[in-house]
């Protein structure tokens, strides 16, 4: 679409939109004294006088957003926030605006080069001392009008699929390829300090032979925290199923120093369609869910 001035808004994009940035909410101007999270369709809010969420003080708060932001261009971006108290913004882990002691309506921005249809970790960072509570994140560039961010372009959490093509002359098979976008199930956040969630940072998954009649599957587990940090003990569990056949069987794994995790599905002969569930995270009672009735993320591979 248009402005009013011709100006192109923000394009439409055949991917999976966004939904919002994830928002934690501390009882206190230090993002310390954690009450509760939820996840913000855009941010835009003007609370005047009021509490933001039951159970806050009025005055004294202070909220973090995470999550991951699209650009739609490749192009220069412009983010402001208009902010009565004090704000901080990082993009692509850079620090555009830094302005944690102000304590007037004011609006703030800084710039930054964004390649079209990339993912870039954005963190915003709110305070709010006395009197009016406000903060809005807008964005401009060459191509649209300076708005509010779209919820389509936000993402609270994210994780990247990828299942190899991979043909096999030795046995006849070929396998599916495709890449898939999928949000994750906001961690269950306890109170602080620990304040940990756990994201997918990758997903691989990978065919293996067994003779010349028999193969299965391999998958390669990323996890890594809200700041991208590898993280290690965390228990993946997974379930393969061997779809014509209708077996099925649990696999339990941990990662590594790395962050990683490999584990590799029974073998099976062909002609089947091999079926790989993510059923869940789990690292000292932090979770990673999305319900007992589907699994985090899945892949899949057939062979004819």
């Amino acid at each position: 679409g248009t402005d009013s001035q011709g100006r192109s808004t923000w394009q439409q994009w055949a991917g999976q939109a966004g939904n919002g940035l994830s928002g934690y909410y501390y009882n206190d101007p230090q993002l310390t004294n954690f009450v509760t999270s939820r996840v913000d369709s855009v941010i835009n809010f003007d609370w005047g006088p009021s509490a933001p969420v039951a159970g806050m003080k009025k005055n004294h708060f202070s909220i973090r957003w995470r999550g991951f932001l699209r650009a739609p261009y490749t192009d220069k971006y412009t983010f402001s926030t208009l902010v009565d108290d004090g704000v901080r913004l990082w993009v692509d882990n850079q620090l555009l605006i830094n302005q944690w002691e102000n304590s007037e309506i004011k609006e703030f921005s800084g710039a930054i080069d964004l390649v079209a249809n990339h993912l870039y970790p954005l963190q915003l960072e709110y305070r709010e001392q006395n009197a009016r509570a406000t903060i809005r994140l807008d964005c401009q560039s060459s191509f649209f009008a300076k708005q509010i961010i779209p919820q389509q372009y936000l993402y609270s959490n994210l994780a990247k699929i990828v299942v190899n093509s991979v043909k096999s002359d030795q046995i006849g098979s070929t396998y599916s390829s495709q890449v898939l976008l999928f949000n994750e199930q906001v961690a269950v956040v306890p109170p602080e300090p620990d304040d940990l969630e756990m994201h997918l940072a990758s997903f691989e998954l990978t065919p293996y032979y067994q003779g010349r009649k028999q193969w299965g599957g391999r998958v390669t587990v990323g996890v890594h925290d809200q700041n991208h940090r590898p993280l290690a003990g965390v228990r993946v569990e997974v379930t393969w199923v061997f779809f014509l056949a209708w077996s099925s069987q649990r696999s339990v794994a941990v990662t590594d120093e790395n962050g990683l995790v490999k584990i590799k599905s029974p073998p099976h002969k062909n002609p089947d369609i091999l079926i790989v569930n993510i059923d869940s995270l789990e690292k000292n009672g932090y979770t990673y869910n999305q319900g007992a009735n589907e699994a985090v993320t899945w892949g899949w591979l057939w062979g004819l």
